[in-house]
């Protein structure tokens, strides 16, 4: 039991995030939604 959180996963999912609104902004919908999946997984 660690004390701190997992920082890495953390800023892992905020890169993800960032990313597919990205995609979505520049209507990529392609990759988007394997992105998506990947979250999903």
């Amino acid at each position: 039991m660690g004390t701190s959180p997992n920082i890495q996963s953390i800023l892992e999912l905020l890169l993800d995030t960032q990313r597919l609104s990205k995609y979505i902004q520049e209507g990529d919908e392609i990759a988007a939604a394997r992105l998506a999946s990947q979250f999903a997984a």
